[in-house]
């Protein structure tokens, strides 16, 4: 299953231009009727699913940025876990136009979803983080809270980020 952020016009557009006009008429519709958390077949693209889900932090309230993002990580986990998907895929939200530091973003990302793996009894969920080509700052995050989280004794094993 992929995973959208359906604010993201940018983020959306691509997506949805990947999965074709089946998606994007799903998406047009749910959008016209002010929803913004849902699922869809994943259209010509590889996967089964794509999830959107809406996700919105206000740049001057960054005391709610980790809240923010652990209900982004979790509604999709949980989505999965009660659908039997066995493998997600995250964009790094925030880091673009945003502009939140990337070393903060990958930080609430990485450890939401080491939360929820470790308080899981799903032995076979897999999580990646996929990242664009060109944001090596965004990459170096990611891949340093990974290492970090490596150290931690009982880690999860599925928690990778790919480099598209």
């Amino acid at each position: 299953m992929i995973v959208v952020c359906s604010t993201s016009s940018i983020l959306c557009n691509a997506i949805i231009s990947a999965a074709g006009s089946q998606v994007k008429h799903i998406f047009d519709q749910q959008s016209s009727n002010g929803t913004l958390t849902f699922e869809t077949s994943g259209g010509n693209l590889s996967c089964m699913q794509i999830a959107f889900r809406p996700w919105t932090c206000d740049k001057y309230q960054p005391q709610n940025l980790k809240q923010s993002i652990d209900t982004f990580i979790s509604s999709v986990i949980t989505y999965a876990l009660r659908h039997n998907i066995t493998t997600l895929a995250f964009p790094s939200i925030g880091c673009g136009q945003r502009g939140y530091d990337p070393k903060l973003i990958a930080e609430y990302m990485i450890d939401e979803a080491y939360r929820q793996l470790k308080s899981s009894v799903h032995p076979q969920l897999i999580i990646s983080f996929v990242l664009l080509p060109g944001q090596q700052s965004i990459y170096d995050a990611f891949s340093d809270r990974l290492n970090a989280i490596k150290i931690i004794e009982d880690k999860p094993t599925s928690i990778s980020f790919d480099k598209q």
